[in-house]
């Protein structure tokens, strides 16, 4: 089986990248895998309990866009497979 690797930073290009793949991954039968990673940099000044909650605050919201992202991205891979049956 074939499988497709597709990164996100869930900018404009990148969900362009993610709908590309998902319609070769289709076409294809192939597995997909999209994957999404950050790295946060903590700042001199923050404590590092300020640090801690704005790390939480920040994955939350991440895990959000992300779980909003791949539903849209679902919504439109079964209409487009409703359509060309």
């Amino acid at each position: 089986m074939e499988k497709i690797l597709v990164t996100t930073d869930q900018s404009v290009n990148s969900k362009a990248a993610i709908r590309f793949a998902i319609k070769l991954a289709s076409q294809r039968k192939a597995q997909l895998t999209i994957l999404h990673v950050y790295h946060l940099l903590k700042p001199f000044k923050w404590t590092d309990h300020a640090f801690a909650a704005y790390t939480t605050e920040f994955r939350k919201k991440r895990q959000t866009n992300c779980h909003h992202l791949l539903q849209a991205f679902i919504m439109i891979s079964m209409n487009a497979k409703l359509t060309t049956n």
